[in-house]
């Protein structure tokens, strides 16, 4: 099994013993409890029962790897990583490459082909036409970017997600190399920093659930009731050999957005971006998405 690999684990979805924790909840109880939450408030669309595990697992999705992308942001920044090019690519790389899972989890495939949705619908409304002035590539550039990953990792069963997003065969074919030659960088980069298999963690990583501003109630409550957050900063613990304690904060910021502070060795997941990604999985069509042919019969099985 592949180390970087091991990060999958936050969501309960991979195999390897020495990332599990006992108390940290299945991917599939995350799942759940987002979507208590999620129907305790359904009074926005009245959406049937596939539709809303769809939107629960995109937002979800987008959670995971706007943090996954943060803490690729810590990691450079504790372990002072080179980077070649734009390190908001690298740590995107990152991000795409821990959340391919190789158990072909249905919820993790669906979280993550939300990803790449999410950035095609914003890429809609992008008219850059090049990078943000904070190194972020433009909107479609990052979907596509993701689809790659996905396709790379597995072109069986991520061909149609490709062929849906224009991909040519030989650019998915190019992909298996994107994915291959990410996942080696991150790993080789990594590779002392790894916990040993009988290593406890080094350090305690604290949550800090803001007050959420007024509107923000819902997505305050779906977060912290989810256990998303504390599983993935479980498992980057379980994972990874800290030098230094950091913080995670959930918190309204006054802007959509999420960030490390390098000064503070702090990870913020603002309230507003979650409520960006709840405002565009509800704004969307019944067939809107990647998703493959056979995803209606998929969603079924979600109810367990």
């Amino acid at each position: 099994m592949r180390r970087i690999l091991g990060l999958v684990a936050a969501m309960g979805l991979a195999t390897v013993a020495w990332a599990q924790d006992e108390e940290s909840p299945r991917y599939e109880d995350v799942f759940f409890n987002a979507r208590e939450v999620w129907m305790a408030h359904e009074t926005r669309h009245r959406a049937d029962d596939d539709r809303i595990d769809s939107d629960v697992l995109y937002v979800l999705g987008n959670i995971a790897n706007t943090m996954f992308h943060e803490f690729g942001h810590a990691l450079v920044s504790e372990f002072e990583l080179p980077v070649e090019g734009s390190e908001e690519d690298e740590v995107d790389a990152l991000a795409n490459v821990v959340m391919v899972s190789e158990t072909n989890s249905e919820y993790l495939d669906r979280m993550i082909e939300a990803v790449a949705d999410d950035w095609f619908i914003q890429g809609e409304y992008d008219e850059s036409q090049g990078p943000s002035e904070d190194g972020h590539s433009v909107p479609a550039d990052r979907a596509y970017a993701v689809v790659c990953i996905l396709v790379g990792s597995d072109p069986e069963y991520f061909g149609e997600v490709a062929e849906n997003a224009g991909l040519e065969p030989a650019e998915q074919q190019e992909c298996q190399g994107t994915y291959e030659d990410a996942h080696t960088r991150w790993d080789q980069a990594l590779a002392e920093h790894y916990l040993g298999e009988n290593e406890e963690p080094s350090i305690e990583i604290p949550i800090e659930y803001g007050e959420p501003a007024e509107g923000q109630e819902m997505i305050a409550e779906f977060v912290q009731a989810s256990g998303l957050i504390e599983d993935i900063v479980e498992q980057m613990r379980w994972t990874i050999r800290f030098p230094n304690p950091i913080t995670v904060g959930v918190e309204s910021c006054g802007e959509e957005n999420a960030f490390w502070s390098p000064d503070e060795r702090k990870v913020t997941l603002c309230y507003e971006i979650v409520l960006g990604y709840y405002n565009r999985a509800t704004d969307q069509g019944p067939d809107a998405g990647l998703g493959q042919g056979d995803a209606e019969d998929e969603e079924s099985d979600l109810e367990g």
